[in-house]
């Protein structure tokens, strides 16, 4: 699919991940004797799934999914398929599942659902890696399950694989589109706008429903209440932008029923038909938390600017760490951004922790490496940060306490990077890659809409999300939107530092943990 590129599925035999340990008595909730079966129980195992810690669920797991005793070998093969498919693997999901069968009891009937939802998992990417005979395959065995769930998503699959002749709607889509084309921000709507167009034009190459871009002006508050007047009149179904999370929620309010995808990180403008593409940095702490907590850490502290954003990571940390009984913050120290001695914050922090959430800008980062390698704190401390950190300043020699540490941060695809600038002579504004997403979104809707007749505004919240090559996105109701992030470590290297990605962005979403995660092995009695 040009830009998007191939997406590979790594797959991972259920025997390399198993070991066969002896046989012991069913239970509801399967528990080892004599540390048979390994030192966590499922049910621990369960809990560290439900928190995030997939590869620490993955690896004790091993000793359980060859077991003897079925529902214990049913239950953990359960798990493990689901920690598969939580680091985008339902392939090896699938395999995990391979000889556990679906009966009438509440497992059986997960262990139906999943292989279904699985099954359409593995379509997803396999359409997004072009190639359809593979995805033909997995819809063809997912048509002979006796348990198929998320029928709308298994009939949006086969219509992208068979596309039929009539469409619900032949009209073309009439998209708005919300920039600034002058001013300090001028370049970053000029690149969004181009990556938008020429994504749209390679996204709708294959003659899906046409798409009418309707462009107005964002640069000035004059400018924009003209524009939003204009795109009333225009009949349009869907506006992407503004930039500015000051413009979302007066534009909004303007378009009345109009869905708005904007291109603001700050979450407290959104709500209902009021969504945003970008990367909110609540998220991007809460990746960077789980990981710390998979590696360990238990006691947080926070060293956080002055001001929104730095409230956005805050918010993320303690959303993080409410999830996560075992861990605790421990302290929060705010600074002055502006000032270049912030000593006073770091020595208020004391001491008591292990982990440290730093969400600076990279240009910053060098100074507040020295300041903490100064009052001793740079050593046996876990560094956090935020897509901020995918700066070079901060692989500066100065910056050499940074390694080591984690943050998470949208995908960079070097392949629009590569094609942006040979195609228009410079290189694209960070922004740029969010115009590209919302071209493949635009045309998903577009085809989805022209099959459905479904409005925009309810297409957008479908559950599994919108597979997107910087990303994936899904929208919920309240406006929030949850995107794929790349986690991203800072390691030595024979130069310096290097950013080293620890694990990729995922192009598509993973399944909702379901609830509960270890369903009973007895059937449901009525008396």
């Amino acid at each position: 699919m040009g830009l998007l590129g191939n997406v590979g599925v790594s797959t991972v035999a259920v025997a390399q991940l198993s070991q066969a340990p002896a046989p012991i008595q069913s239970a509801k909730v399967a528990e080892p004797v004599a540390n048979q079966a390994g030192s966590s129980s499922l049910a621990t195992i369960a809990a560290n799934l439900s928190q995030g810690r997939t590869a620490e669920a993955i690896t004790a797991l091993r000793p359980w999914v060859n077991h003897t005793n079925e529902g214990q070998r049913a239950q953990s093969r359960y798990l493990l398929a689901l920690a598969l498919d939580q680091q985008g693997q339902p392939e090896a999901a699938l395999q995990t599942l391979e000889g556990s069968l679906t009966d009438d009891t509440p497992l059986g009937k997960a262990i139906g659902q999943l292989r279904g939802r699985l099954l359409l998992q593995a379509t997803e990417l396999a359409l997004m890696d072009n190639q359809p005979d593979r995805a033909a395959g997995f819809l063809s065995d997912y048509e002979r399950l006796s348990i198929q769930p998320d029928k709308a998503r298994f009939q949006r699959l086969q219509y992208q694989l068979r596309p039929p002749a009539m469409l619900v709607s032949q009209a073309p889509l009439r998209v708005g589109v919300l920039l600034p084309q002058s001013g300090p921000l001028a370049q970053a709507g000029t690149d969004v706008l181009r990556a938008l167009q020429f994504g749209l034009a390679e996204a709708t190459a294959g003659g899906q429903r046409r798409i009418e871009l309707v462009v107005r002006d964002a640069s000035t508050p004059a400018a924009t209440a003209a524009a939003v007047a204009e795109l009333k009149q225009e009949k349009i179904s869907l506006l992407l932008g503004p930039l500015l999370a000051s413009q979302v929620a007066p534009v909004a309010q303007a378009l009345g029923s109009i869905p708005l995808l904007s291109f603001s990180t700050d979450a407290t403008v959104l709500g209902p038909q009021r969504h945003t593409l970008n990367f909110l940095p609540e998220q991007q702490v809460a990746t960077a938390v789980r990981a710390a907590l998979a590696d360990g850490h238990r006691r947080f502290a926070a060293l956080i600017p002055q001001g929104p954003y730095g409230e956005a990571t805050l918010t993320g940390l303690k959303a993080a760490l409410a999830q996560a009984p075992e861990a605790s913050l421990t302290q929060t120290s705010f600074y002055n951004a502006q000032e270049a001695d912030i000593g006073s914050s770091i020595r208020s922090l004391g001491k008591g922790f292990d982990t440290l959430l730093l969400p600076a800008t990279g240009r910053n980062i060098p100074l507040i490496a020295a300041q903490l390698a100064y009052y001793d704190l740079d050593r046996g401390i876990q560094l956090l940060g935020t897509g901020l950190w995918q700066d070079p300043a901060v692989l500066a020699p100065s910056a050499s306490a940074t390694r080591g540490s984690l943050f998470a941060a949208p995908a960079r695809n070097e392949a629009f990077v590569a094609t942006f600038g040979t195609t228009f002579g410079n290189p694209p504004h960070p922004l740029a890659a969010l115009g590209y997403d919302a071209a493949i979104l635009v045309a998903q809707l577009a085809t989805e809409q022209a099959r459905t007749g479904n409005a925009i505004g309810q297409l957008l919240l479908r559950p599994e999300g919108f597979a997107l090559p910087g990303g994936y996105a899904r929208f919920q109701p309240s406006g929030q939107t949850e995107r794929g992030l790349s986690l991203l470590e800072i390691t030595a290297s024979t130069t310096g530092s290097q950013f080293t990605e620890r694990q990729n962005a995922r192009l598509l979403a993973p399944l909702p943990l379901p609830n509960p995660l270890l369903p009973d092995l007895a059937p449901t009695r009525w008396w």
